[in-house]
């Protein structure tokens, strides 16, 4: 180190091309910096060594030394504790709106921007972007995707990105962009954005989180059907047809101007202006139940159409009707066209409200391969009563009930069970 450079060296945004190849330590385009500045700098070409620390732009860092605004597309690499700008640091090492958009060839115990960073040792990163050409070997032993840390080595990032991982990231899966609009995979939104340094301008996308507001997965005719009033990404509002627009289609992929029948539609949004992606959402619409739901005026269940949509409700969790009641007004399914919809999904969605049968009848035809198979599958706090169960309730796994397969203080009054039960497993009940 006593040999090393420690000056200011301003690269004037010129390109630097090189081809090293040996077998010594500390291959780079300055071997040895000690307490150094390095700007500005373009380093393309080759930088090979089958031995240790290799970095684009510094092989030993000691000191306090800074590199920035810098952009390796150089091939570096081979050997171990191989950086895209730093081989080893021994000090405090300081890399600011630098891009490596290069080749790392290492396999074993490497960092995208710095191969090794010593115990006790500092290392921050500040805008500073990972965006390589490629990992030409997917699955690289011990390596980092910045910065490659001793034990007791410490590390910051401020406002870092990586389009691809490399070994594993000490900042996770949040901060992963994609160079192209068409690389960003289908269900994400991301939002352009530009990393500016003194050497010219990169384009990448950033996947962002959207709300929308409004949106449910459930909607009733008579009333107002309006899929989405608001689209947000964190705290903006976005402007129809500047920053998105969206289509509804019906279940037979025909566009609809306007909802007024019951069925299943999808809505697409599609992003624009600074926006890029897609992202659909699929939602319901049913007559609703006649009623208000309280115990004189209970919901009415008419028919099939108005079963399912009473198991549609709780089996998406939209709905699980606690504290409110339900009434079969008539007999519900046959044997040519049975009831096939069980209500509830799991404990959480579950039914929690009170059914009357009325003593009416429904005919179901079950065939579950899941646990837990009844009439009402999952019932919590629940009451079921006056109910004549026909058809047939099959099962091959655990836990078949003629009127219900999981129930958690429920109560169940006056109901019968004509159904045959058919059950490969031992745990299997007439009614629970």
């Amino acid at each position: 180190s006593c040999r090393a450079f420690a000056g200011t060296f301003d690269g004037n945004g010129k390109v630097v091309t090189v081809d090293f190849a040996n077998d010594g330590d500390y291959t780079a385009l300055f071997s040895y910096v000690s307490g150094g500045r390095i700007k500005n700098v373009t380093l393309a070409g080759k930088l090979v060594s089958s031995s240790w620390y290799k970095g684009g732009i510094i092989g030993y860092s000691e000191g306090s030394v800074n590199i920035e605004s810098s952009l390796v597309t150089a091939v570096v690499g081979n050997g171990t504790c191989t950086g895209g700008f730093a081989g080893e640091n021994k000090g405090t090492l300081n890399i600011s709106d630098c891009i490596f958009a290069g080749e790392i060839t290492s396999t074993n115990y490497s960092g995208g921007f710095v191969g090794k960073n010593n115990n006790y040792c500092t290392v921050n990163l500040n805008n500073c972007f990972f965006a390589p050409v490629e990992i030409p070997y997917p699955n690289p032993n011990n390596c980092v995707t910045f910065v490659y840390n001793n034990q007791y080595g410490s590390r910051s990032y401020n406002n870092c990105y990586y389009t691809i991982i490399y070994g594993k990231s000490e900042l996770g899966t949040s901060n992963t962009v994609y160079k192209t609009a068409s690389a960003i995979p289908s269900g994400s939104i991301c939002e352009k954005k530009t990393f500016t340094n003194s050497l010219g301008t990169l384009t990448y996308y950033v996947p962002v989180s959207l709300t929308l507001v409004g949106l449910k997965q459930v909607y009733y005719t008579g009333s107002e059907i309006n899929p989405c009033k608001d689209v947000t990404i964190g705290s903006r509002v976005l402007t129809k047809d500047q920053d998105y627009n969206f289509q509804i289609k019906d279940a037979n992929g025909n566009p609809v101007s306007e909802i007024s029948q019951i069925g299943d539609y999808t809505i697409t949004f599609n992003f624009t202006g600074n926006f890029f992606g897609t992202y659909s959402y699929s939602f319901k619409v049913f007559n609703p139940f006649e009623g208000s739901g309280s115990e004189e005026d209970p919901y009415l269940i008419q028919d099939i159409a108005d079963w399912e949509t009473f198991a549609y409700l709780v089996q998406s969790g939209g709905k699980n009707f606690s504290g409110e009641y339900l009434k079969m007004t008539a007999n519900i399914g046959s044997t040519s066209m049975p009831v096939t919809e069980m209500i509830g999904a799991s404990s959480t969605n579950s039914f929690r409200g009170t059914f009357d049968g009325n003593n009416k009848t429904i005919t179901v035809s079950y065939n579950n391969a899941e646990d837990y198979t009844g009439v009402f599958r999952y019932a919590y706090t629940a009451t079921v009563k006056n109910l004549i169960v026909a058809g047939t309730l099959q099962s091959s796994a655990k836990y078949l009930g003629g009127l219900m397969g999981y129930g958690n203080s429920v109560v169940v009054e006056n109901c019968t069970v004509k159904s045959e039960v058919i059950s490969t497993d031992v745990e299997f009940g007439n009614v629970i």
